[in-house]
């Protein structure tokens, strides 16, 4: 089937005004570290209670070197801006699946001082598109960025459990 071209540019205005662009996440100053008065055995302990109690994919586990790699897990959409979701012919695209990387770093300050770190990672798998022929659902992994919930959770948990 032929189509003049001056019949095609009315449709091709009409599906390309009905595409509704998102915005893109933004990364923010967080607080990731947080410096407790408890030597470092102490401190250690706590990381790894809370990490146990949490059920979480650790990947590396280093006391020597204070590290403790947790890998491939899901993320709470509320612990990271993940910008706004746009839209094709009023269908909304969808995060399909969010997957977070993180370590703890836990480094002596002193005998009675213990400095801990949280670096994060957040990715989000969206999907795009209305399923149709024309415009096919695909998938593309974007990053998000942590807004400190996350972070706070943990050091805030280790403080808990210091005081125990």
């Amino acid at each position: 089937m032929y189509i003049k071209p001056i019949l095609a540019l009315p449709l091709i205005a009409l599906l390309v005004g009905c595409a509704t662009p998102g915005l893109q996440p933004t990364q923010t100053s967080i607080d990731k570290s947080r410096g407790y008065n408890a030597p470092y055995d102490k401190v250690w302990s706590a990381v790894i209670v809370g990490v146990a109690e949490s059920n979480l994919n650790i990947t590396t586990l280093e006391k020597e070197s204070g590290i403790v790699a947790i890998s491939n897990t899901t993320y709470d959409p509320s612990w990271a801006n993940e910008g706004t979701r746009g839209s094709v012919l009023g269908v909304s695209d969808q995060v399909m699946e969010r997957i977070a990387n993180f370590n703890i770093l836990a480094t002596r300050q002193g005998a009675d001082q213990t400095r801990v770190q949280v670096n994060s990672s957040f990715k989000m798998n969206v999907r795009h598109g209305n399923g149709s022929q024309a415009i096919p659902f695909t998938y593309q992994w974007q990053q998000a960025y942590s807004n400190g919930i996350l972070e706070q959770i943990i050091l805030d948990g280790i403080a808990r459990r210091i005081q125990q």
